[in-house]
């Protein structure tokens, strides 16, 4: 008997229909990354920047302040949409490289069906324990 918390495991097919669904998906959850990182980056040259002394101070803090919460802000818009698309099963191993897994079977063993964006289906899977180095042609 699984319980609610057992991943769900999925055949190639039903995994391969995903890839339309997600594909986009992990397309702007790679945009909210980089917008992320580029608006973090802004923030820390924001705060780490010498302040000047002629009377400019509060308005340099709010700018440092609105900074921070605008990144506050991707953050937590980055989070949703990681979590929207893990809530379709697949495991999100590397945003960067678009790299997800789906959990299936193969010759009796949970093994994992890996994607990769730009593939246009999964012809790979490795071990739950190998890692994209232990791909592997399906």
């Amino acid at each position: 008997m699984s319980s609610s918390s057992d991943p769900r495991l999925f055949t190639l097919d039903e995994a391969n229909a995903l890839i339309p669904v997600i594909a986009p998906l992990l397309e702007v959850l790679q945009q909210q990354l980089q917008e992320l990182r580029t608006k973090h980056q802004a923030a820390q040259r924001l705060a780490e920047a010498p302040k000047s002394g002629n009377g400019h101070r509060l308005q340099e803090e709010t700018e440092v302040r609105q900074a921070k919460d605008e990144v506050e802000r991707l953050s937590q818009q980055f989070q949703r949409a990681m979590e929207h698309l893990q809530s379709y099963g697949c495991e999100i191993k590397d945003v960067d490289t678009g790299l997800l897994d789906f959990r299936g079977m193969r010759d009796g063993e949970v093994v994992y069906l890996c994607w990769r964006a730009g593939e246009t289906a999964i012809t790979h899977w490795h071990a739950l324990d190998s890692g994209f180095a232990g791909r592997q042609p399906l």
